[in-house]
């Protein structure tokens, strides 16, 4: 299973990708954004949620670690 980090998870292009990646793949995704309140997790199986700012680089480092892909929206 391909792990793929989503920066900026909240973006519309973001979404977008976070839907079809949940409909045409087996990827486990963590959505990383900075106010968790603003998305709705759409595949709690699936997907995990991290609120964080790309300007934290432990917090960003950390979402980051065991990762396949980084998507930077």
């Amino acid at each position: 299973m391909t792990r793929i980090v989503i920066l900026g998870a909240n973006g519309q292009l973001a979404r977008q990708t976070t839907g079809v990646l949940l409909r045409t793949s087996d990827a486990a995704l963590t959505l990383y954004l900075r106010s968790a309140s603003r998305l709705k997790n759409p595949d709690p199986q699936r997907v995990r949620i991290i609120v964080g700012d790309v300007l934290d680089v432990l917090t960003l480092t950390t979402a980051m670690k065991n990762q396949d892909v980084v998507y930077a929206n």
